[in-house]
């Protein structure tokens, strides 16, 4: 049995490790270019139509939530919510998308494989054009694939 003060100096220093490994999923990320890496590059320059249902969302990164629009989110239905989501668009499918980039979480650490969102634009809607659109690459590939790959 641990004396009372090592027990606690192991609970502060197990209690700092876990909250320093978790805060990247509580705030602001960095990313990185991976469009040129072999595992994403031949998403780039590719378009592609939704065939469920989807969302996007104009999303503020200001502290306070001020209505400042950072970028665009594009989720499946129902959406998110929250403090941050200054508007929202559904949509039932047919929306069409061309990939711009692809950008990897740099500070993910706890998302298994990693996080990697693509940079898009919206070409059947000009309601899009305000800031930058991004969806998670899970939405273009695997299980929860929501878009399918289409010719120009």
């Amino acid at each position: 049995m641990l004396n009372p003060s090592l027990r606690h100096l192991v609970f502060v220093t197990v209690t700092g490790i876990v909250g320093t490994l978790l805060l990247p999923g509580c705030g602001v990320v960095s990313f990185e270019d991976a469009s040129t890496d072999p595992r994403y590059s031949h998403f780039v320059g590719s378009h592609y139509r939704s065939e469920k249902p989807v969302a996007i969302h104009g999303i503020s990164m200001e502290r306070d939530y001020k209505p400042v629009l950072d970028h665009y989110t594009v989720t499946g239905i129902p959406g998110i919510r929250g403090p941050e989501v200054l508007s929202q668009k559904k949509f039932e499918s047919g929306v069409t998308v061309k990939v711009l980039r692809v950008m990897r979480c740099t500070d993910c650490f706890l998302d298994p494989g990693g996080r990697v969102e693509v940079v898009v634009e919206v070409t059947s809607s000009d309601d899009f054009t305000k800031a930058p659109v991004k969806m998670n690459i899970k939405y273009l590939e695997g299980p929860e694939r929501t878009f399918t790959k289409i010719e120009p």
